[in-house]
């Protein structure tokens, strides 16, 4: 979108460009402690954050109703551009999500958190600060849109076309749509956006669904329409994009996104895919949800090496994933016979030992995001999914409580082969089982991959 302040500046000259810089919003992102090390020569991160303020509302604007002060970011979106800028990936954050919030200026850490909290608690440095101790990854620029940004900017490309599988009536974000394809713009756009409570479970999970398609449907647009052909529409879209838009300083001018827009010219719709991060229900609170380990673990480290989102996670071969084996049950025996079944399987066992402690919940430990794909190897090459942690043991290690359920048979339906993009039949932690994560290609028809109406909205 940003290519449209090139023909801007050129349609009306430099004060116009001017009068551009200077109504972008430019915020510096603080000192943080222990960041994650910069990213690789060429990749860059983005955090892009969806502000639910509904400061600046008038007229109209003010159906969402109002809440002062309140700076939540109900969308947090990690952007990923690979080293030679020519492929992207999208990681969606559920906002429902508890982590760790590290301290940051005068706000104290908080062991465990909501993350759409953490820009509301410290500004953009603590939204910062706390995707980058969730994921490991350092993010180089930061970006927030307003619900007056999002209008602006979709207005100006003259609306969008969305889809459902069934109609939607959601007295909460007021969208009322029937299935089928329509083309939405202002409010009903941000109606769309926001709704949770008319699909799926009610949940976030769904309405990521439906912002992942809107996102996609937007791109396709620009790519296929020819949008930027249009004067008007590039001298109103470079309005909305420096307008309302926030910023950090590395993109804080109007020359530093147009090189930032020149530098991702060559991605196209088919080159980016989104991904919903892994999460599971926080038991202590089920409008919450956790982290799961080590499916985001894995996603982490495939952006940190390069790897390109296949629809699945990807596993290592299982000769390279060493395995501790300890017993904790008190049952002699168990541990060599399960480590017997898992070099059967092609795992490579190192250590077969007893645990200090009987325990009763079987567990897999990992060091980090490293060993995630190893760990979670060895998970779905139990018949009971176990619970994960990540935590300081040198090698991947099961430890094997009194509910320990076996090994998977070596004719079963383990689908690990040797090769490092193969997924296995994955199974959650508590135990049912699933196939992919939440994900889809941003050149998918808009009309698939969607969610299901939710009868009690």
């Amino acid at each position: 979108m940003v290519t449209g302040l090139v023909v801007a500046v050129a349609l009306t000259g430099y004060a116009y460009y001017q009068h551009l810089d200077a109504q972008l919003n430019v915020v510096t992102i603080g000192h943080i402690k222990n960041q994650p090390p910069p990213s690789a020569k060429g990749v860059e991160n983005f955090l892009i954050l969806g502000s639910q303020t509904r400061d600046g509302q008038t007229g109209g604007q003010a159906e969402f109703g109002t809440d002062p002060d309140t700076n939540l970011s109900d969308n947090i979106i990690l952007f990923h551009v690979n080293a030679s800028h020519t492929k992207a990936t999208v990681v969606s954050i559920p906002r429902d999500t508890m982590v760790y919030e590290p301290a940051c200026g005068n706000v104290p850490a908080i062991q465990l958190a909501i993350i759409d909290g953490a820009m509301n608690q410290g500004g953009a440095t603590c939204a910062v600060a706390t995707v980058e101790a969730l994921t490991g990854i350092r993010i180089d620029h930061y970006i927030r849109f307003t619900f007056n940004s999002f209008r602006d900017t979709i207005d100006a490309v003259g609306g969008v076309e969305v889809c459902l599988r069934q109609p939607v009536d959601d007295p909460y974000s007021h969208l009322n749509l029937g299935a089928g394809e329509h083309y939405i713009t202002g409010n009903e756009a941000l109606e769309f956006v926001r709704t949770r409570h008319g699909v799926s479970d009610g949940g976030d999970l769904g309405r990521i669904e439906l912002q992942q398609e809107f996102i996609s449907s937007l791109m396709q647009k620009v790519e296929h329409e020819n949008i930027f052909s249009d004067p008007l529409t590039l001298a109103s879209l470079a309005d909305a994009v420096t307008k309302d838009v926030t910023v950090d300083s590395g993109l804080g001018s109007v020359s530093a996104l147009l090189e930032q827009a020149y530098g991702l010219r060559n991605i196209k719709t088919s080159d980016i895919e989104f991904i919903t991060m892994p999460t599971i229900e926080d038991p202590q609170n089920l409008n919450r949800l956790l982290p799961e380990d080590p499916e985001d673990d894995i996603i982490w480290q495939m952006l940190k090496t390069g790897q390109t989102w296949h629809g699945s996670l990807p596993v290592p071969p299982l000769a390279t994933v060493d395995l501790t084996v300890e017993n904790a049950t008190g049952e002699p025996e168990l541990a060599t016979t399960a480590a017997t079944a898992l070099r059967k399987l092609g795992f490579d066992v190192t250590s077969v030992e007893d645990a200090p402690a009987e325990q009763a919940a079987t567990t897999v430990s990992y060091t980090g995001t490293t060993e995630a794909g190893s760990a979670y190897a060895l998970m779905n090459a139990l018949a009971v999914a176990p619970a994960a942690a990540s935590g300081g043991t040198p090698t991947v290690t099961l430890t094997m409580g009194t509910d320990f359920g076996g090994v998977k048979a070596a004719k079963s339906n383990l689908t690990i082969t040797n090769n490092p993009q193969t997924s296995v039949g994955a199974l959650q932690q508590d135990g049912t089982g699933y196939d992919v994560v939440q994900s889809r290609s941003a050149a998918q028809n808009i009309c698939s991959g969607l969610p299901d109406s939710n009868p009690d909205s």
